[in-house]
């Protein structure tokens, strides 16, 4: 956001403020989302200024409330600059933790393995997840293609989480080690990602990208607000048999179905969206404009120096403009 001006970041504030994901994840649902995620923006900011100690307070303040931020540790402990700030970071990320959990590890250690490290989240209703069970469970397909959607199936709620960590360690490593990248614009990447291939899936999730999802790509991030937020709406409202200010059994009522299974996977859609254009924005190869020499055309001579409009009009485009990076451009217009 430090390349807008003071219109747009207000502007985005204020998108940000009325954001429809998280009043429906925590005023409806009563999750605590979204609390974990604003202690994930205050250890951005405060890392971001060099304050590191508190941004590793802040970063083990919100393993208190879910365990999900552990897979931003990397694309945080690879963004510190120096061993001496990794060190800071993950000590005073230890020191929160260690003394809210002891009493319940050393008490009963096997009921927090369980409910915390082992949580199992839903398969088959998000993603390729969701296309995959529509595919083998549709018996007008014929059975070659049914019986591969299911082996991809079975093996991505087996590794797909093994695959998705080591894509996120290795990418933290390379987008913060070499400074590519911002922090946020870090963080941003994880939960794309992770929204783009988990192989389980809660509509809570939902939260954990749309404040970045706004400060990275405005337009997309706002759609993703608009359509996530009518999602809920609607989803809790199946749930609830009408929207019920007390109670939505999701156990007892099931799966959502017909628009809902729709807009689930116009939502996902956007997420490939974002990520496909986040990736081809900061990682699309540039070849380097050829010598001009001194003087012809006013390039490389005292006029264009003072005038860069000039120079910048040398310089080669990206080469893989494919059609899909066209529309996406054309959208955050």
């Amino acid at each position: 956001m430090t390349k807008l001006n003071v219109k747009m970041r207000v502007l985005l504030c204020i998108i940000c403020s009325i954001n429809p994901i998280n009043f429906l994840v925590s005023g409806f649902h009563g999750n605590t989302d979204p609390l974990f995620i604003f202690l994930i923006l205050l250890a951005i900011y405060f890392a971001e200024n060099k304050f590191i100690f508190f941004s590793g307070l802040l970063y083990g303040l919100s393993l208190c409330i879910k365990i999900v931020p552990i897979i931003l540790a990397p694309m945080f402990i690879f963004y510190m600059g120096t061993k001496k700030e990794k060190v800071i970071f993950i000590l005073s990320s230890l020191i929160i933790p260690v003394i809210v959990f002891s009493p319940y590890l050393i008490s009963d250690f096997l009921a927090i393995k369980q409910n915390v490290f082992q949580y199992g989240s839903l398969t088959g209703i998000w993603g390729f997840q969701h296309i995959l069970k529509a595919i083998f469970t549709n018996e007008s397909i014929n059975s070659e293609t049914r019986k591969l959607a299911y082996e991809i199936f079975k093996w991505h709620i087996s590794y797909g989480r093994l695959l998705l960590l080591g894509i996120i360690l290795g990418m933290s490593k390379v987008f913060m080690s070499s400074k590519k990248l911002s922090l946020t614009k870090g963080i941003f990447f994880v939960f794309c990602l992770f929204l783009s291939i988990t192989p389980g899936f809660g509509v809570q999730y939902l939260s954990w990208l749309s404040y970045y999802a706004v400060m990275v790509t405005p337009v997309l991030g706002t759609i993703y607000l608009l359509v996530g937020g009518i999602f809920l709406y609607r989803v809790y409202n199946y749930w609830g048999g009408g929207v019920s200010p007390y109670y939505a059994n999701s156990d007892a009522v099931g799966q959502w179905v017909g628009f809902e299974q729709t807009l689930d996977i116009l939502l996902w859609t956007i997420v490939i969206m974002m990520l496909t254009w986040f990736l081809l924005k900061n990682f699309t190869p540039r070849q380097k404009a050829p010598p001009v020499k001194a003087g012809m055309n006013g390039v490389g001579s005292g006029f264009a120096r003072a005038n860069p409009a000039i120079k910048d009009a040398t310089a080669v485009k990206p080469w893989s403009f494919t059609i899909f990076k066209k529309v996406t451009n054309i959208c955050l217009k």
